[in-house]
């Protein structure tokens, strides 16, 4: 499947050090927090059964925020009625499929 390939595709040093990056380097009241990413194993695993469905429901709420941004007159912020509005014509290729969030 296309994500999981471009998942193990990641397991370079540039894209490391670019996800290392972003990660914090604690987390209060973790103690067994780890700030480094696990390199081959980590990758090799793949990403799990849910992180296709998670990539897709933020892509769907960003592009909705994208969408309902530009709709407003001067590019405002939104408030949650609109976003959920926005959320609800979302359609996209996903990384489970087709995503068609129809208005009901």
């Amino acid at each position: 499947d296309a994500f999981v390939e471009s998942w193990r595709s990641m397991n370079n040093a540039l894209d490391l050090d670019f996800i290392q990056g972003k990660r914090p380097d604690t987390y209060p009241d973790e103690p067994t927090y780890n700030p480094q990413v696990p390199d081959d194993v980590f990758f090799a695993n793949g990403p799990g059964w849910v992180a296709p469905f998670v990539y897709d429901s933020a892509v769907a709420l960003g592009l909705a925020a994208c969408n309902v941004t530009q709709s407003s007159p001067r590019g405002e912020y939104f408030n949650g009625t609109a976003h959920y509005r926005a959320t609800l014509g979302t359609r996209f290729e996903g990384a489970t499929g087709n995503i068609v969030l129809d208005k009901v």
